[in-house]
């Protein structure tokens, strides 16, 4: 196997998502490949570490809200292009970025002044005018300079059928999480302005910003 195809697979390796041959093959291969094996062990860190993020409340007070606000009974809707070009991207480019991070000379930046934040891709926009095509060039060059600047650490898609637990106070959310951005940044502000150069923002999309916690 090699290394581009296992750097492919780790992500789907960690949701469960491959056959049983594939990952004998994969483990095969990181077992005589310690650069990959490397890249698996950062990024089942990272996995982790997004298994122990607690769970948002529907709206939070101190999050960083970009793009327009939701209007009311818009609940759970697709957008058209603009969605289909995130999601995507989101789900294609997990290879794509795993790629330009292990390339030579780039990675996230291992920063003692760096915090980690994920940029939540949310579902309420209007529909603007541009192809499939157009809106997935401009996510892909996004989510090149994020890796070439040593910012983006991992992106996925969410699936739709999303469940709820909810207590009896809370209401049901007017926006879909479609997927998300786990980044590096020195502080809340760069995170802003990283979220702010997002084709989702610039379309009318919002992005929620949430700083990860340190343990």
């Amino acid at each position: 196997m090699k290394c581009e195809v296992a750097i492919d697979l780790i992500a789907d390796s960690l949701a469960d998502e491959l056959d049983a041959g594939t990952r004998r093959r994969l483990d095969d291969h990181l077992r005589t490949c310690p650069s990959c094996a490397d890249e698996a062990a950062e990024l089942e860190r990272l996995w982790a570490d997004l298994d122990r993020l607690p769970v948002p409340e529907t709206r939070p007070a101190n999050v960083s809200r970009l793009g327009r606000p939701a209007e009311s009974g818009r609940r759970s809707r697709r957008l058209g292009a603009l969605s289909r070009a995130a999601a995507v991207f989101l789900l294609l480019g997990g290879g794509f970025l795993a790629g330009r991070l292990s390339s030579p000379g780039i990675g996230p930046v291992e920063d003692a002044g760096g915090h980690r934040f994920l940029l939540l891709i949310r579902g309420s926009a209007p529909e603007r005018r541009a192809s499939d095509e157009q809106l997935f060039a401009e996510y892909s060059d996004w989510g090149a300079r994020l890796a070439d600047d040593g910012a983006l650490i991992t992106a996925a898609e969410l699936t739709n059928d999303a469940r709820w637990v909810r207590g009896d106070e809370s209401d049901e959310s007017d926006d879909e999480l479609g997927g998300f951005f786990l980044i590096r940044a020195p502080d809340f502000d760069a995170a802003e302005r990283i979220a702010r150069s997002s084709p989702h923002v610039a379309y009318g999309g919002a992005i929620e910003i949430r700083a990860v916690t340190r343990r």
